[in-house]
This record gives C-alpha cells, sequence and structure tokens, in this order.
C-alpha cells in the first residue's frame, strides 16, 4: 500500500514535484481510521494546483526548480544563527541593488 501524498505546489507549480510530502502512512492512517478519523474526502484531486501568486512575466518559469537556487535555499537556512542569516540575507539584497 502506498503513503498518502500530496503535492505542494509552489509560486511556480514547477517546484511541486521536488517537495512531494508523505502526510500519513499506511499504518498510522489505518490507526487513527479505527479510531474514527475519516480520510474517505482526503484525495489527491481534492488538493487545488492554481498557483499562490500569478506567475509574472519578468520571472523565469523554472526559477524555483535550478539547482542554484536549491542550494542557496538550502545553505542559507543551514546557518544556525538567526542573526547572521539576517546579514547575509542584508548582503545579498545590497549586491542585487548594485547590479542594476
Amino acid at each position: 500500500v502506498e503513503p498518502s501524498t500530496i503535492h505542494v505546489n509552489s509560486i511556480e507549480n514547477n517546484f511541486g514535484n521536488a517537495l512531494d510530502v508523505k502526510l500519513i502512512e499506511p499504518k498510522l492512517k489505518q490507526s487513527l481510521s479505527s479510531k474514527g478519523f475519516d480520510f474517505s474526502d482526503n484525495d489527491q484531486n481534492s488538493f487545488d494546483s492554481t498557483p499562490l501568486v500569478p506567475q509574472s512575466k519578468n520571472m523565469p518559469e523554472d526559477l524555483l526548480s535550478k539547482k542554484e537556487t536549491l542550494d542557496l535555499i538550502r545553505t542559507y537556512y543551514s546557518v544556525e544563527d538567526p542573526k547572521i542569516r539576517r546579514d547575509i540575507l542584508k548582503f545579498v539584497k545590497s549586491m542585487a541593488k548594485n547590479i542594476t
């Protein structure tokens, strides 16, 4: 029996495949069902796949699926100190302003 999954859609709808989230493993689902929880209406078709934000014409379609973007996000969140993360964000924003 396959675990129940939902595809979490990103802003650009391209990141969804990378974010398959296992909601409830079969044994847990069975255990909860026996305690009165009903999952009969919790199917893949019940989730809306509409993007949260309209797609911008200036933003490349595959921005969130690029390896570089994912590496940057992972590295940013691997920094444990919140103050250092804020400083990194401030630095990157200042660099982006200087490019134009």
